[in-house]
């Protein structure tokens, strides 16, 4: 029989997934085929989706299963889509539940010969929930809501436990747990109790791209995980340069907007489509101002070719949005040459967001959190290629009652010493990569490198 690690390589290369697998990758999977439950620790765009879409393959081939089915928790309907599409390219059955778990989805690229509604260039095939039961998909994406508070989805798991086809089950963007479990979405903090603790004799791949010690143990005693293998590299991005300025107070953040807005309109006219794909995370309220602040600045002059909005060279993306306005911006976003060149947006913009050649992630207020910055800071750079992190701050966003912030995130914003990569790698358990030069890291090491010159 052929070794474990030789039959991960050859399923993933007969699958089509790209190759060659990374050293991490085949890690994990080794443990999936031991049965191993694992924690992936992975940084943004390293591929951990890719282990758990091989995963249900490798069991099947390894233990010669009849079916082998993964169920992948993830928070975002984005993610699902995007997953499902690239999967049903290579030949991979996979499909999606709805939230209420009313109905399944299995997506193609509008350019196949299959039947179905059309959504933003995607073709959306209507799939009885009894083929999900009989594990005619190999991965059925959800959200943990739909099978632990509906009818319907318990139904579901009872079947596919009874016929024994559930092989592995993955959780994607693991941060969530601790982040939404206690108030948002509350069923994030029992996908433990009343899902795992039921397959004890199957693998649970847990990932994420950042995640503190203490988050680690918090993440893992919630999800009542076996003696869990911990995969994990230093999350540290060298190509992105972090920058912190402080702005004025609240009272003033129009006068502050209009200040740093203006050159970005007026560089926009200028550079048009070879303006560097830029995300600027703020709030709601903000969003407003901005969005009208550039549709006032640029005129007739904030499109490419015809004034139609899908010519637009800029665009505020929020929780109010539609799915569809959703979809196609993110779709936008992930092309090699975006139409879209500068979004506004709140964190709703961000989890599984595949745009490699985002240049700059500017944040007007910070996150709660060393992690949640880390994240969305880590959507810069994806292709490798130099980029930048700007974060504007002021004394009220870093109040120690602003609700939810972190002590760690006061001393990122008030430190004006120590390097700031340095800072958040710290926080991770990690220090910053020895090839870093100090003249591209960050505004600190910049003043600093300054001082010693003078």
């Amino acid at each position: 029989m052929a070794s474990p690690r030789d039959i991960i390589l050859e399923v993933a290369k007969k699958g089509g997934f790209p190759m060659p697998l990374k050293e991490l990758q085949i890690e994990a999977l080794l443990c999936v085929i031991e049965k191993r439950d694992i924690m992936a620790i992975l940084p943004t765009g390293y591929g951990k989706s890719l282990i758990y879409q091989l995963a249900p393959l490798i069991l099947k081939d390894y233990y010669n299963l009849q079916k082998s089915v993964c169920i992948v928790l993830t928070p975002l309907n984005s993610i699902m889509q995007d997953q499902i599409i690239a999967l049903q390219k290579i030949g991979v059955q996979a499909c999606c539940v709805d939230y209420n778990c009313q109905g399944g989805q299995a997506l193609f690229d509008d350019d196949g010969d299959e039947g179905g509604a059309k959504s933003d260039g995607d073709v959306i095939l209507t799939v009885p929930m009894s083929d999900i039961a009989d594990g005619k998909f190999t991965l059925v994406y959800s959200h943990p809501e739909a099978l632990l508070s509906t009818d319907t989805g318990k139904s579901l798991i009872q079947n596919l436990e009874n016929k024994k086809i559930i092989s592995c089950i993955a959780v994607d963007e693991a941060h969530m747990i601790l982040e939404w479990g206690q108030q948002f979405r509350q069923d994030f903090s029992r996908i433990g109790s009343d899902l795992l603790a039921r397959f004890t004799n199957i693998p649970v791949l847990v990932f994420t791209a950042t995640a503190s010690p203490d988050a680690q143990k918090k993440t893992c005693a919630s999800l009542q995980l076996k003696t869990p293998k911990i995969i994990a590299m230093n999350p540290d991005r060298p190509n992105i340069k972090y920058i912190k300025t402080e702005r004025p107070s609240s009272s003033n953040t129009q006068d502050h907007l209009d200040e740093i807005l203006t050159p970005m309109a007026e560089q926009l006219i200028k550079e048009k489509h070879q303006y560097q794909l830029t995300i600027m995370y703020t709030d709601t309220y903000v969003i407003s101002y901005v969005y009208a602040f550039f549709e006032k600045k640029m005129g007739d002059l904030q499109y490419v070719g015809d004034a139609v909005p899908e010519n637009r060279l800029f665009a505020q993306y929020h929780q109010t949005y539609t799915e569809k306005m959703k979809r196609h911006i993110v779709k936008e976003l992930c092309k090699e040459n975006s139409k879209i060149r500068l979004i506004f947006a709140t964190v709703a913009l961000g989890m599984g967001l595949n745009a490699p050649n985002i240049r700059t992630v500017i944040h007007y207020k910070p996150p709660t959190s060393i992690e949640k910055y880390f994240q969305e800071t880590g959507r810069a750079g994806r292709d490798g290629l130099p980029s930048t992190a700007v974060m504007y701050y002021n004394n009220t966003d870093i109040r120690r009652n602003r609700p939810g912030i972190e002590r760690q995130m006061i001393q990122y914003c008030k430190n004006s010493s120590k390097c700031m990569r340095l800072l958040m790698l710290e926080c991770f358990g990690y220090s910053k990569s020895e090839n870093i030069d100090n003249n591209l890291c960050c505004s600190i090491c910049d003043k600093n490198l300054q001082t010693t010159v003078d």
